[in-house]
């Protein structure tokens, strides 16, 4: 498999292509023997500078190809039979070294975002190694379900309101944990959006290779975006509802109920992880970042 550089030809009408080779997972690990191609997906492949020249002939087929980066809150979802890469071969004089993309654009060393367990991400893993991730940014990585039950990085808290709070305090956006206001203005805020922005952000397993992250983080913003402006005390509940906002003197057009209608929303209910969320428990359990203490 390749990516297409350029395309040229000659005088004589011979078609001439310079590639860029994807490897796959087995051949990265016998060049790189640190590299665990087990920990790799069926249609997982792994991009190189290796380049070449040859025909237009030697094609068979246009595949597609996306690009998977692990910490970037906004990844597009790569469906179970998409072709995908997250890991770039990089070929030196016949040393070969293996590194992953990150969402600022740099390649970093495998495994500098891995579970506190050291083993990196295998989209294929059975659902107790699913991965739950914390976005904030000082942190954006994943750790496994078994692993943080096994370390008990969990907490019990009173009510399901607060669970959904300190979920709600983990943002994409910044370090600092957000400040939610109380029970009466969330209530506010439409209740669906409220239910998906609460969500646990995952992948692996049922919940695919990108999983529901770049959803549920879409709506922690606007739930985020929203908060300050619908706890304002001029406003009423139906004018929280509204348009027209002044914010640090920018003028902001706020629609809480467009966002159903939002295509960044599309079949926003495969992104539900606990669909009893909205339950009246008397205490709820909510997994803990080992690296920043954010609610995962």
């Amino acid at each position: 498999m390749v990516k297409v550089k350029e395309i040229r030809s000659k005088p004589d009408g011979e078609v001439w292509v310079k590639v860029n080779w994807f490897y796959s997972p087995q051949e990265v690990s016998e060049k790189v023997p640190a590299f665990d191609a087990s920990k790799c997906a069926k249609y997982e492949r792994i991009y190189s500078h290796h380049s070449e020249i040859v025909s237009a002939l030697t094609f068979e087929a246009l595949v597609t190809m996306v690009e998977f980066v692990e910490d970037d809150p906004d990844q597009p979802r790569i469906l179970q039979d998409q072709f995908f890469h997250r890991y770039y071969l990089e070929t030196n004089r016949e040393k070969f070294n293996a590194l992953q993309y990150t969402c600022d654009g740099a390649l970093e060393p495998l495994g500098a975002k891995s579970c506190s367990c050291g083993e990196p991400y295998n989209p294929e893993d059975s659902d107790s190694r699913v991965m739950h991730w914390c976005p904030r940014p000082g942190c954006r990585r994943a750790y496994h379900r078994s692993c943080l039950i096994e370390d008990a990085h969990h907490a019990m808290l009173k009510g399901q309101n607060n669970l959904v709070c300190a979920r709600l305090s983990s943002s994409a956006d910044t370090d600092e944990a957000v400040t939610t206001p109380g029970r009466d203005i969330l209530r506010r805020v439409p209740d669906d959006l409220v239910f998906l922005a609460a969500q646990p952000m995952v992948r692996g397993g049922a919940y695919g290779v990108a999983g529901n992250v770049a959803i549920v983080v879409r709506a922690r913003r606007v739930v985020h975006a929203a908060l300050p402006i619908v706890g304002h005390e001029s406003f009423s509940g139906s004018e929280a509802e509204g348009l027209c906002i002044l914010d640090a003197e920018l003028e902001l057009d706020l629609d809480l109920y467009s966002w159903y209608e939002d295509s960044g929303f599309a079949s926003w209910e495969d992104a539900i992880v606990e669909a009893r969320l909205s339950s009246e428990a008397q205490t709820e359990g909510v997994f803990v970042c080992p690296t920043c203490g954010g609610a995962l």
